[in-house]
């Protein structure tokens, strides 16, 4: 079936809430799973029925592990994995070669192609080895020899790549100083960068989001003297700090109260993050649409 250029945005629209709805709703199984295992551990008498389908553990497990704490939350978290990549995930993308009438490329995303190496490696492996670190573009939550054990910091990065972390923004600020609150404790977890042309007067606009293992999110302008590309090439340093090529700095301090702020207060008349989480493009390379 073919569709008009409006008709196929709508569709393509839809399939992206389709996926962030299933996403959060398996997150929250997770949560809510994890949340009962706690509970359970307390207090071993506590009837509870938690609620996530968990996919079936390879054979090669060690069946002592699978009983150990560790082992048990680490079932929820495959769990999880099995479901965000291959129930939604790998299920909805080729939904989209549909849209297209079958000339459509799968939407690519380097942070997906680097889960689906983390995802084989954490069902294959206990230890993260040299090629899965080498080979990931934009995870980096293991070094070579690390055990591949998921927490929700994980989670939460994954949330933040796909745009599911987004609502919140900031407006940037002189006077953001909450003495309740101490970022010291508290580290940045997932940051994101993009830049366009679309500033009030046609200028660059330069976006960041970010996300702290709390919980704590936001995205906004960020007013800083570079081009695209250098911008684009930000890192979180060993202090949590967001670096950038040419030894510009942000501090994780100031990121913190700024979303901080916006959570106390309520989202800001702001601009939202706008890059796509993924990429669509045609296979006769016509034209690249992105969600």
């Amino acid at each position: 079936m073919a569709y008009s250029g409006e008709e196929l945005n709508f569709h393509i629209i839809r399939l992206h809430q389709t996926i962030y709805r299933e996403t959060v709703k398996a997150t929250a199984g997770l949560f809510y799973l994890l949340q009962g295992i706690e509970d359970v551990r307390q207090n071993p008498s506590l009837p509870i029925l938690p609620d996530l389908k968990i996919y079936p553990i390879l054979p090669e497990e060690d069946v002592s592990y699978l009983f150990s704490n560790e082992g048990i939350i680490q079932t929820a978290f495959k769990g999880w994995v099995c479901q965000v990549y291959n129930g939604i995930w790998e299920y909805h993308r080729y939904r989209f070669k549909e849209l297209f009438g079958g000339n459509a490329i799968d939407p690519e995303t380097d942070f997906m192609g680097d889960f689906r190496r983390v995802r084989n490696a954490f069902f294959k492996a206990r230890r993260a080895s040299k090629d899965l670190c080498r080979n990931c573009k934009v995870v980096k939550w293991f070094k070579p020899g690390d055990p591949i054990v998921f927490k929700l910091n994980h989670v939460l990065e994954f949330l933040h790549q796909l745009s599911h972390l987004s609502y919140n923004t900031w407006l940037l600020k002189d006077d953001i100083s909450p003495e309740d609150y101490d970022p010291s404790h508290r580290r940045l977890i997932s940051i994101r960068t993009t830049a366009g042309p679309d500033g009030e007067h046609g200028e660059t606009r330069h976006m960041l989001s970010c996300v702290f293992d709390d919980g704590v999110f936001g995205c906004g302008p960020i007013q800083i003297g570079m081009s695209n590309e250098e911008f684009q090439q930000a890192i979180i340093n060993e202090e949590g700090d967001v670096d950038f090529p040419q030894g510009e700095k942000i501090m994780k301090r100031d990121l913190y109260y700024l979303c901080l702020d916006t959570l106390r207060r309520g989202p800001h008349p702001g601009p939202g993050m706008y890059s796509p989480p993924y990429r669509i493009q045609s296979e006769t390379g016509a034209r690249a649409l992105t969600t």
